[in-house]
């Protein structure tokens, strides 16, 4: 497995590799559900996200965009 991180267009861009699937993946939320429920997390909290093969295997992507300054510093005065 391959994880890249990028800064792109005003988001963070998150790619990883799994060489050994050639499932599609599947947004799944049940807790009886033998996987996709990093998928299910993903699909919350991103922008946007995705699937392509390449010569390493099955990438999955996803984007979150940047909010404003300082909205997501831990203990910021106002």
């Amino acid at each position: 497995m391959t994880l890249a991180i990028s800064e792109c267009d005003g988001a963070v861009h998150v790619e990883v590799v799994d060489a050994g699937s050639e499932r599609e993946p599947r947004v799944r939320g049940g807790l009886d559900e033998e996987g996709g429920r990093g998928l299910f997390l993903v699909d919350a909290i991103s922008d946007r996200w995705g699937m392509y093969r390449d010569g390493g295997g099955r990438v999955v992507w996803f984007a979150v965009r940047f909010r404003g300054a300082g909205a997501s510093e831990v203990g910021a005065e106002g």
